[in-house]
Protein backbone atom coordinates (compact mmCIF):
# COMPACT_ATOMS: atom_id res chain seq x y z
CA UNK A 1 0.00 0.00 0.00
CA UNK A 2 2.96 2.32 -0.51
CA UNK A 3 1.77 5.76 -1.52
CA UNK A 4 -1.86 5.11 -0.49
CA UNK A 5 -3.72 8.33 0.28
CA UNK A 6 -7.06 8.03 2.16
CA UNK A 7 -10.03 10.11 1.09
CA UNK A 8 -9.99 11.93 4.42
CA UNK A 9 -7.76 12.09 7.52
CA UNK A 10 -7.81 9.03 9.80
CA UNK A 11 -9.19 11.04 12.73
CA UNK A 12 -12.36 11.77 10.74
CA UNK A 13 -13.06 8.20 9.71
CA UNK A 14 -16.45 7.05 10.85
CA UNK A 15 -18.79 5.77 11.93
CA UNK A 16 -16.80 2.87 13.41
CA UNK A 17 -13.79 3.79 15.50
CA UNK A 18 -11.65 0.84 16.64
CA UNK A 19 -10.34 0.81 20.20
CA UNK A 20 -6.85 2.03 20.88
CA UNK A 21 -4.23 -0.74 21.05
CA UNK A 22 -3.09 -1.70 24.55
CA UNK A 23 -0.02 0.09 25.85
CA UNK A 24 3.20 -1.87 25.52
CA UNK A 25 6.63 -1.05 26.91
CA UNK A 26 8.31 -3.14 24.22
CA UNK A 27 10.12 -0.94 21.68
CA UNK A 28 8.27 -0.70 18.38
CA UNK A 29 11.24 -2.01 16.47
CA UNK A 30 10.73 -5.41 18.09
CA UNK A 31 7.29 -5.67 16.49
CA UNK A 32 7.92 -5.55 12.75
CA UNK A 33 4.82 -5.24 10.61
CA UNK A 34 4.07 -8.44 8.67
CA UNK A 35 3.98 -8.11 4.91
CA UNK A 36 0.57 -7.31 3.49
CA UNK A 37 -1.22 -10.47 2.33
CA UNK A 38 -1.71 -10.92 -1.42
CA UNK A 39 -5.38 -10.22 -0.91
CA UNK A 40 -7.94 -7.47 -1.45
CA UNK A 41 -11.54 -6.46 -0.82
CA UNK A 42 -14.18 -5.44 -3.36
CA UNK A 43 -17.32 -3.59 -2.25
CA UNK A 44 -20.38 -3.40 -4.50
CA UNK A 45 -23.76 -1.74 -4.10
CA UNK A 46 -27.33 -2.42 -5.16
CA UNK A 47 -29.43 -2.14 -8.30
CA UNK A 48 -28.84 1.60 -8.50
CA UNK A 49 -25.08 1.25 -8.56
CA UNK A 50 -22.88 3.80 -6.84
CA UNK A 51 -19.97 3.43 -4.44
CA UNK A 52 -21.37 4.69 -1.11
CA UNK A 53 -22.99 1.47 0.14
CA UNK A 54 -25.63 1.06 2.85
CA UNK A 55 -25.86 4.04 5.20
CA UNK A 56 -22.95 5.52 3.22
CA UNK A 57 -20.42 3.33 5.03
CA UNK A 58 -18.30 2.18 2.09
CA UNK A 59 -15.90 5.19 1.94
CA UNK A 60 -14.93 5.01 5.60
CA UNK A 61 -14.93 1.21 5.57
CA UNK A 62 -12.56 1.15 2.60
CA UNK A 63 -10.20 3.55 4.35
CA UNK A 64 -10.16 1.41 7.48
CA UNK A 65 -9.41 -1.75 5.52
CA UNK A 66 -6.46 -0.03 3.87
CA UNK A 67 -5.19 1.90 6.90
CA UNK A 68 -5.75 -0.63 9.68
CA UNK A 69 -5.35 -3.92 7.83
CA UNK A 70 -3.05 -2.85 4.96
CA UNK A 71 -5.38 -4.58 2.51
CA UNK A 72 -6.22 -2.93 -0.83
CA UNK A 73 -9.92 -2.15 -1.15
CA UNK A 74 -11.87 -1.15 -4.24
CA UNK A 75 -15.35 0.42 -4.23
CA UNK A 76 -16.74 -0.75 -7.54
CA UNK A 77 -19.51 0.84 -9.58
CA UNK A 78 -21.24 -1.14 -12.33
CA UNK A 79 -21.36 -0.38 -16.04
CA UNK A 80 -24.89 -1.80 -16.20
CA UNK A 81 -26.49 -1.86 -12.72
CA UNK A 82 -29.03 -4.57 -11.93
CA UNK A 83 -27.79 -6.86 -14.73
CA UNK A 84 -26.00 -9.74 -13.03
CA UNK A 85 -23.90 -10.94 -15.97
CA UNK A 86 -22.45 -7.49 -16.63
CA UNK A 87 -21.85 -6.88 -12.94
CA UNK A 88 -20.06 -10.23 -12.57
CA UNK A 89 -17.77 -9.27 -15.46
CA UNK A 90 -17.06 -5.94 -13.74
CA UNK A 91 -16.12 -7.74 -10.52
CA UNK A 92 -13.80 -10.13 -12.33
CA UNK A 93 -12.18 -7.15 -14.07
CA UNK A 94 -11.71 -5.59 -10.62
CA UNK A 95 -9.95 -8.77 -9.47
CA UNK A 96 -7.60 -8.54 -12.45
CA UNK A 97 -6.91 -4.86 -11.74
CA UNK A 98 -6.09 -5.54 -8.08
CA UNK A 99 -3.89 -8.47 -9.11
CA UNK A 100 -1.97 -6.40 -11.65
CA UNK A 101 -1.51 -3.33 -9.44
CA UNK A 102 -1.33 -4.80 -5.92
CA UNK A 103 -0.43 -8.46 -6.44
CA UNK A 104 -3.74 -9.58 -4.92
CA UNK A 105 -4.71 -13.17 -5.58
CA UNK A 106 -7.56 -13.75 -3.10
CA UNK A 107 -10.59 -11.57 -2.48
CA UNK A 108 -13.33 -11.01 0.06
CA UNK A 109 -16.35 -9.47 -1.66
CA UNK A 110 -19.23 -7.53 -0.15
CA UNK A 111 -22.59 -6.87 -1.79
CA UNK A 112 -25.53 -4.77 -0.70
CA UNK A 113 -29.09 -5.65 -1.81
CA UNK A 114 -28.90 -6.61 -5.52
CA UNK A 115 -25.13 -6.83 -4.97
CA UNK A 116 -25.63 -10.23 -3.41
CA UNK A 117 -26.45 -11.62 -6.85
CA UNK A 118 -23.12 -10.81 -8.55
CA UNK A 119 -21.22 -11.67 -5.36
CA UNK A 120 -22.59 -15.20 -5.08
CA UNK A 121 -22.40 -15.72 -8.84
CA UNK A 122 -18.75 -14.70 -9.09
CA UNK A 123 -17.92 -16.72 -5.96
CA UNK A 124 -19.23 -19.85 -7.69
CA UNK A 125 -17.23 -19.08 -10.82
CA UNK A 126 -14.06 -18.14 -8.94
CA UNK A 127 -13.61 -20.85 -6.27
CA UNK A 128 -9.90 -20.06 -5.91
CA UNK A 129 -9.86 -16.28 -6.03
CA UNK A 130 -12.94 -15.58 -3.86
CA UNK A 131 -11.99 -16.26 -0.25
CA UNK A 132 -15.26 -15.18 1.36
CA UNK A 133 -18.53 -13.32 0.83
CA UNK A 134 -20.49 -10.86 2.94
CA UNK A 135 -23.88 -9.45 2.02
CA UNK A 136 -26.04 -6.70 3.45
CA UNK A 137 -29.78 -7.07 2.88
CA UNK A 138 -29.23 -9.38 -0.07
CA UNK A 139 -31.90 -10.43 -2.51
CA UNK A 140 -32.32 -14.11 -3.41
CA UNK A 141 -32.84 -13.71 -7.17
CA UNK A 142 -29.89 -15.09 -9.15
CA UNK A 143 -28.00 -16.14 -6.03
CA UNK A 144 -27.78 -19.87 -6.76
CA UNK A 145 -24.00 -19.54 -6.46
CA UNK A 146 -24.39 -19.55 -2.68
CA UNK A 147 -24.64 -23.34 -2.89
CA UNK A 148 -21.08 -23.48 -4.22
CA UNK A 149 -19.60 -21.15 -1.59
CA UNK A 150 -19.07 -23.62 1.27
CA UNK A 151 -16.71 -24.04 3.10
CA UNK A 152 -15.54 -20.49 2.39
CA UNK A 153 -16.81 -17.96 4.96
CA UNK A 154 -20.17 -16.26 4.49
CA UNK A 155 -21.56 -13.36 6.55
CA UNK A 156 -25.18 -12.23 6.09
CA UNK A 157 -26.44 -8.96 7.62
CA UNK A 158 -30.08 -7.82 7.41
CA UNK A 159 -32.48 -5.42 9.10
CA UNK A 160 -35.53 -7.06 10.63
CA UNK A 161 -37.79 -4.25 9.36
CA UNK A 162 -36.41 -4.37 5.81
CA UNK A 163 -39.17 -4.78 3.23
CA UNK A 164 -37.12 -4.24 0.07
CA UNK A 165 -35.98 -7.74 0.34
CA UNK A 166 -37.32 -9.06 3.61
CA UNK A 167 -34.96 -10.71 6.12
CA UNK A 168 -36.37 -14.04 4.98
CA UNK A 169 -34.07 -13.63 1.96
CA UNK A 170 -30.96 -13.80 4.13
CA UNK A 171 -32.47 -16.71 6.04
CA UNK A 172 -32.96 -18.56 2.76
CA UNK A 173 -29.36 -17.86 1.71
CA UNK A 174 -28.14 -19.05 5.11
CA UNK A 175 -29.95 -22.37 4.65
CA UNK A 176 -28.85 -22.74 1.02
CA UNK A 177 -25.19 -22.44 2.03
CA UNK A 178 -25.32 -25.79 3.79
CA UNK A 179 -23.88 -27.05 7.06
CA UNK A 180 -20.25 -27.63 6.01
CA UNK A 181 -18.42 -24.36 6.44
CA UNK A 182 -18.22 -21.02 8.23
CA UNK A 183 -21.52 -19.18 7.97
CA UNK A 184 -22.99 -16.42 10.11
CA UNK A 185 -26.20 -14.41 9.93
CA UNK A 186 -26.93 -11.30 11.98
CA UNK A 187 -30.38 -9.71 12.00
CA UNK A 188 -30.65 -6.18 13.37
CA UNK A 189 -33.91 -5.40 15.21
CA UNK A 190 -35.87 -2.34 14.11
CA UNK A 191 -33.57 -1.57 11.19
CA UNK A 192 -34.22 -0.87 7.53
CA UNK A 193 -32.77 -1.78 4.14
CA UNK A 194 -29.65 0.34 4.63
CA UNK A 195 -29.09 -0.71 8.25
CA UNK A 196 -28.89 2.99 9.06
CA UNK A 197 -29.45 2.45 12.79
CA UNK A 198 -26.63 -0.06 13.15
CA UNK A 199 -23.91 1.33 10.87
CA UNK A 200 -21.32 1.04 13.65
CA UNK A 201 -22.09 -2.62 14.26
CA UNK A 202 -22.19 -3.38 10.54
CA UNK A 203 -18.68 -2.00 10.04
CA UNK A 204 -17.46 -3.94 13.04
CA UNK A 205 -18.91 -7.21 11.74
CA UNK A 206 -17.36 -6.68 8.31
CA UNK A 207 -13.93 -5.89 9.74
CA UNK A 208 -14.24 -9.00 11.88
CA UNK A 209 -14.84 -11.10 8.78
CA UNK A 210 -11.58 -9.96 7.19
CA UNK A 211 -9.68 -10.53 10.40
CA UNK A 212 -11.03 -14.08 10.52
CA UNK A 213 -10.11 -14.75 6.88
CA UNK A 214 -6.63 -13.20 6.94
CA UNK A 215 -5.82 -12.82 10.63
Amino acid sequence: MTGYQPNHPPETLGPFHPPKPPHSSTPPEQHPQPPAPPSAVVLVSGAGGGVSGPAGIYPSLADKIALLLSIPCLRLDYREPARTEYCVADMQAAFDYLRDHFGATHFVIVGWSFGGSPCFTVAAREPVRVAGVATIASQTAKTDGVRALSPRPMLLLHGEEDRVPAPSCSKSLFNSYGDDGDREMKLFPGDDHGLTRHAVQVEGKLLGLWLSVWG
